[in-house]
């Protein structure tokens, strides 16, 4: 919240504190969440899924991990680590409960099947998810933070320019969506992000830079006045499908200054240390309260990759007959 930066007493009020427990509760029962939307496109019944999940954040297994109690499931011992915030646990809970639910729906009888088959998944998968799963997605979800993290430590400026540069297509694949709850789990667990949101906002600027780049190089005053439109959604609300789809793809040639804009403004915003410590929206009128502090790193490489990408965009200049 920006209050407490022009409003300094309002920091220390209880109002702001319920504000933070409303802003922090999307990260704390992240899995919830994200269990409920891996179960729906899966096709399973979603009550399992987040039934299970919920398990995983409830204050008697928090108390339980911070107490050391040795903890076994049927056996099994458990690993005695908290879930709050994490992605992967809560995206091979649903797997598992998916299957679990199908198998049982085939081999249990139709006249119990309302009886069994929904308390043998949640049993079933309660365990597994305690023993097995949870532990392996926490691990592999907090190596995956640490490649973010030795990333965004020692080679920024290669990271950030290096998805930035991958993201229109990403995006035009419906690849991107992947990416985003790991922004999250980066604010969870390592308390910034310096990969994955500063690329993101880089290339929906440079995809507003090359629209620029199409409008000062096309002879068309009506056309002109749709590309100066989608460079604004991109830049402004970062909104880049229009501007991917009605501009620079169509062109080919923009697509080179989307790439090189967003890779010039990558290393611009790295080395000068731009990190988003909260999680927006991928525009420039996020950019102050995504990145406090660093918000004006970010700035400066939204201007070099808007600048740089109108600039490559109108040096390699455009077909119009490919408008027409």
């Amino acid at each position: 919240m920006l209050l407490p930066y022009v409003w300094p007493s309002f920091g220390a009020s209880t109002t702001n504190m319920v504000l933070g427990w409303v802003a922090n509760a999307p990260f704390y029962f992240m899995p919830l969440f994200v269990a409920y939307g891996a179960a729906k496109r899966l096709g399973g019944t979603e009550i399992y899924a987040m039934l299970v999940t919920a398990a995983l954040l409830t204050p008697e297994w928090v108390a339980a991990v911070s107490e050391g109690t040795a903890i076994t499931v049927f056996g099994i011992p458990c690993r005695l680590i908290t879930y709050n915030g994490q992605l992967l646990p809560a995206l091979l809970i649903p797997i598992i409960a998916y299957y679990i639910e199908k198998f049982l729906n085939k081999i249990i009888p139709g006249i119990v099947k309302s009886l069994l088959v929904g308390s043998g998944t949640i049993l079933v998968t309660g365990a597994l998810a305690f023993s097995i799963v949870g532990p392996l997605g926490r691990y592999v979800g907090d190596f995956i933070s640490n490649i973010f993290l030795f990333l965004g430590d020692n080679v920024p400026f290669i990271a950030v320019s290096a998805l930035a540069v991958c993201l229109p297509w990403m995006i035009m694949a419906g690849m991107h969506t992947a990416l985003s709850p790991f922004m999250a789990q980066n604010l969870e667990t390592i308390g910034y992000d310096a990969v994955i949101r500063p690329a993101f906002v880089l290339h929906n600027v440079s995809e507003g830079g090359a629209c620029l780049g199409v409008a000062l190089r096309t002879k068309d005053k009506e056309f002109r006045s749709e590309c100066l439109s989608l460079a604004v959604g991109a830049i402004v609300a970062g909104v880049t499908e229009p501007a991917i789809y009605g501009c620079n793809l169509r062109f080919k040639k923009p697509m080179f200054g989307v790439m090189g804009g967003a890779a010039i403004g990558g290393v611009v915003a790295a080395l000068l240390g731009a990190k988003a410590v909260v999680m927006g929206y991928s525009n420039l009128l996020a950019v102050l309260p995504m990145f406090l502090n660093t918000a004006w790193a970010m700035f400066v490489g939204i201007a070099a990759a808007i600048v740089s990408s109108a600039a490559i965009t109108y040096v390699l200049g455009i077909d119009e007959g490919t408008n027409k």
